[in-house]
């Protein structure tokens, strides 16, 4: 499957993680399962023509959800404000880093 919902960049990598007591079900639900719901949804999340591009690695560890990517294809912040994940409860790591961070 090969869907896409928004933004591209030129990083080679990205990564989130998120603590599962700051989500709801639902949410961790979408979460692990953007690609499809996005693929389902595409004509109201994004225009036709811009789905194309390959979803995250999503995966529960421990008592947190973590997503990667090499390339940051899939607009996860866009999709995270879509399911009504507040930005400030998440932590990004871009290319190369070793600190999360997380905004106000």
């Amino acid at each position: 499957m090969k869907c896409r919902n928004g933004f591209v960049s030129n990083s080679s990598s990205s990564s989130f993680i998120i603590s599962l007591d700051r989500l709801n079900s639902v949410q961790q639900a979408l979460l692990q399962k953007h690609g499809e719901v996005c693929c389902l949804l595409a004509d109201v999340l994004r225009p036709p023509d811009e789905l194309d591009d390959l979803p995250w690695d999503v995966e529960i560890i421990g008592d947190t959800i973590h997503g990667t990517t090499d390339m940051d294809n899939f607009d996860m912040h866009y999709f995270m404000r879509c399911i009504g994940i507040p930005m400030s409860k998440v932590g990004w790591r871009r290319y190369q880093s070793e600190e999360w961070e997380y905004e106000d």
